[in-house]
């Protein structure tokens, strides 16, 4: 038997993974799970970047980037 859960996140995409980051952060229970059996190849850092950029003044990320990226 497994434990409980509140959150399960439907596909590790990159906004599956972004929600996954802020879970994490909250210490709320999770579980990914995504049709894929096998690891992403590729990165998809790239997508990440640009996909989740609407949601980064709400987690802090925006600001910790503009420290490292001028343009962020």
């Amino acid at each position: 038997m497994t434990a409980p859960l509140d959150v399960l996140v439907v596909g590790a995409g990159p906004t599956g993974l972004a929600l996954a980051t802020q879970l994490r952060a909250y210490d709320t229970p999770f579980r990914i799970v995504d049709r894929s059996l096998d690891r992403a190849r590729e990165s998809r850092a790239p997508a990440i970047l640009g996909y989740v950029a609407g949601g980064t003044d709400l987690t802090g990320l925006r600001a910790y980037l503009a420290r490292w990226l001028p343009s962020a």
